[in-house]
């Protein structure tokens, strides 16, 4: 893609995992020849520094589409990738620019049919590619959206891959220890915001189900979402009032979460809905088998026959079983957290799939040209 411009647009810079897949590309991509390229951020975020130090940054809030305008007039760019489908009406403001869209989408259904309807209907529009974050999301384009299957390129979500994998064990040690959980005790993490689709509530039930049935001693890690305010309250009405304070914690967003992977022993998905989360592949790489719903997203994708298990959808009870006889099998455990983590260098580093999108983004390119 030669002397080609692109323009990124992202929703937001929260530390959530569309802009974090965004940024993962554009780290990448920075380090390719043949293009340059701009980023249009919506809205602002804990992440917004690390957009800025990658390229030049515009925020549309600040510009208004006017601003915009005024600052890239018509052949500014030769391609525009909007990261996920909430973009359609910044799509229908720029589409005076008159160059093809690519959408990767990273919602399902429940997502885009009831948060964002109306977002969705206008990406696609103005939307003439689209990349799926999954099988499971392409398949639902398809089937529930009518969206031509030629029109959809499947690429797996990525990450940068840990370069120390010594490091990260000593951290996750260390992590245990500042937390005071004992060297013997199973230690379940999930991750993610605290909203309905991630299900903190299942994640509380999980504990509850599994401490009434092991003697054995377990801790249970929440990583992300708000670390106060009503949600976060009610959440920890439910978690005294089962008397689960002294094994379950909410820890809320912090900026080391792969410390608290490497501290557990498993990584539980209690997602009823997740498209292909990134702290999935983010705890497989470090060697943590991973255990998710069948029917709640592409978490199965990966999970497969070997890198963990999948439980029928929302079988908490089920799910706590299988948990409780990993923890009776250390060598299970191990055996199952290597597979996912050779998966994960294997499949989903950035630098397998990052030619892949780049791919993408050059014949759409050549073919509007």
């Amino acid at each position: 893609m030669k002397n080609r411009k692109i323009l990124f647009i992202s929703h937001d810079a929260s530390r959530t995992g569309a802009p974090k897949a965004l940024l993962t590309l554009l780290h990448w991509l920075r380090r390719q020849e043949g293009f340059s390229f701009e980023i249009l951020l919506r809205e602002g975020g804990a992440l917004e520094r690390d957009f800025a130090a990658l390229g030049v940054l515009h925020r549309y809030q600040e510009l208004g589409a006017d601003g915009f305008k005024q600052k890239h007039p018509q052949g500014a760019f030769d391609l525009v990738y909007s990261n996920t489908i909430v973009n359609g009406a910044v799509l229908k403001e720029i589409s005076y620019l008159q160059c093809p869209v690519i959408t990767h989408v990273h919602e399902l259904e429940h997502n885009i049919r009831h948060v964002n309807s109306k977002a969705f209907e206008e990406t696609v529009q103005f939307t003439d590619r689209y990349i799926a974050a999954s099988l499971t999301v392409k398949e639902n384009l398809i089937r529930n959206h009518k969206i031509p299957e030629n029109d959809i390129d499947l690429v797996y979500e990525s990450i940068e891959i840990p370069s120390n994998k010594e490091s990260m064990a000593i951290a996750g040690r260390s992590m245990r220890k500042s937390l005071g959980i004992p060297a013997d005790s199973f230690v379940v993490v999930a991750s993610g915001t605290t909203d309905w689709r991630k299900s903190p509530d299942l994640f509380i039930q999980l504990a509850n189900a599994i401490l009434k049935k092991s003697p054995a001693l377990f801790h249970f890690l929440w990583v992300g979402g708000a670390g106060s305010g009503i949600r976060y309250e009610e959440l920890m009405h439910e978690v005294q009032k089962a008397g689960l304070s002294q094994s379950v914690r909410f820890l809320g967003t912090v900026l080391n979460p792969l410390d608290y992977f490497s501290a557990c022993d498993a990584f539980s998905l209690v997602s009823r809905e997740d498209p292909f989360p990134l702290v999935m592949l983010e705890a497989a790489v470090l060697e943590k088998p991973v255990i998710c719903f069948e029917g709640s997203g592409g978490a199965i994708e990966f999970v497969g026959d070997n890198c963990g298990a999948a439980v029928p959808y929302l079988d908490v009870e089920s799910m706590a079983e299988t948990l409780i006889r990993w923890q009776s099998s250390k060598e299970m455990c191990r055996v199952m957290g290597a597979r996912a983590s050779a998966k994960v260098r294997e499949e989903h580093d950035i630098c397998v799939l990052g030619p892949k999108i780049l791919e993408i983004l050059a014949s759409e390119v050549l073919v509007n040209r």
